[in-house]
């Protein structure tokens, strides 16, 4: 082979092995962006999952969050919302699926029996209604219910405490300020004659804030 035709030879496997290179930093840069795009898709649902492990182990503030047999069961200030989900719930709660949100101002009480030979429970009371007196079975086919097993136990114990605090302060009697006392009116005319001496105050603005102080 000629000097030439080496040259041309060794010149088109360059432009082979670049061509090549090209090809395969395009597949990559392709495999890359459609990641991506994938990433992109699915993270709302990744959120969303993230959000209710969370909830799960406490972590979100203001939130308490627990998980039965037949729902979720889910407390924030001012709401709690029950989930459905999944066979037992579709057992126990027929057709009642999805979320439901209920104002704590409309609840009155929770009732809550601790699981022992049979699963436990706790539902939500309403003014006007009844504490459910036909056991577990009856009380979990309620929609304002929610069972659990035993391993449940402290986190439907927060879910409790957490529903009667919010129930408690809504009731909780206004706490009025405490009213001025003469040693701090005296106190106050003594800082505005300070006040009025050094130049800061005119004597009219003095006597309007004394007259204010004192009642008159």
């Amino acid at each position: 082979m000629t000097h030439a035709a080496k040259q041309k030879s060794a010149g088109w496997s360059k432009a082979r092995s670049e061509k090549k290179e090209e090809m395969k930093a395009q597949r990559a840069e392709m495999l890359r962006e459609g990641l991506a795009v994938r990433q992109q898709a699915e993270q709302p649902e990744v959120d969303a999952k993230l959000q209710d492990q969370r909830e799960r182990l406490g972590q979100v503030e203001g939130v308490v969050f627990a998980k039965g047999t037949s729902g979720q069961i889910r407390v924030e200030p001012g709401w709690v919302t029950l989930h459905r989900k999944g066979f037992s719930a579709a057992i126990m709660q027929g057709s009642a699926k999805g979320d439901k949100r209920i104002p704590i101002a409309s609840i009155s009480a929770v009732q809550m029996k601790k699981p022992g030979l049979s699963a436990g429970y706790i539902q939500l009371i309403f003014s006007g209604s009844h504490d459910s007196t036909g056991g577990a079975i009856a009380a979990m086919s309620d929609e304002n219910s929610v069972g659990f097993q035993k391993h449940a136990l402290p986190a439907f114990e927060r879910v409790r405490d957490e529903i009667e605090r919010q129930i408690t302060a809504r009731h909780a009697p206004a706490v009025a300020p405490a009213p001025a006392t003469a040693q701090s009116v005296a106190d106050e005319i003594r800082d505005l004659a300070a006040l009025r001496d050094e130049g800061l105050v005119t004597g009219e603005e003095f006597e309007a804030r004394k007259r204010s102080l004192l009642g008159l």
